[in-house]
């Protein structure tokens, strides 16, 4: 497995331990909660290795500022990035399975949501 799909499980994995604390902590679905401000920060961090290491993997350097733009704002980012690095259907496909990544990312936070809240309700009858 290279870095670049290593990067993308641990996003994932990232999704189901938030949902999962913030479910237990009873704040899940607020707008901006303590636990998400630091997710937020985890994925930025996670969305820069990830481009860079994508771009490592396809032996190329990642174009200006694109990983900066996957971090600081990946719905645009992403696209941005496989759209400057890649002939544009490439890219266009890359781009809907980013997106369909994104959709599996916010199933798994759900996921990870309900279990938290399950565990608490658990927790709460003891």
């Amino acid at each position: 497995m290279n870095r670049a799909k290593l990067y993308l499980w641990i996003i994932l994995v990232s999704f189901v331990m938030s949902g999962s604390v913030e479910g237990a902590f009873g704040v899940a679905g607020q707008t901006m909660n303590e636990f998400a401000l630091a997710h937020m920060f985890v994925l930025m961090v996670l969305g820069f290795s990830w481009c860079n290491a994508h771009a490592d993997s396809r032996g190329i350097k990642a174009p200006r500022a694109a990983a900066f733009w996957v971090a600081l704002l990946p719905i645009v980012g992403v696209p941005l990035y496989f759209f400057r690095s890649m002939q544009w259907r490439h890219a266009a496909w890359s781009s809907v399975q980013a997106l369909g990544f994104w959709l599996v990312c916010l199933a798994a936070y759900a996921a990870g949501s309900y279990v938290g809240t399950v565990l608490d309700w658990l927790i709460g009858r003891l």
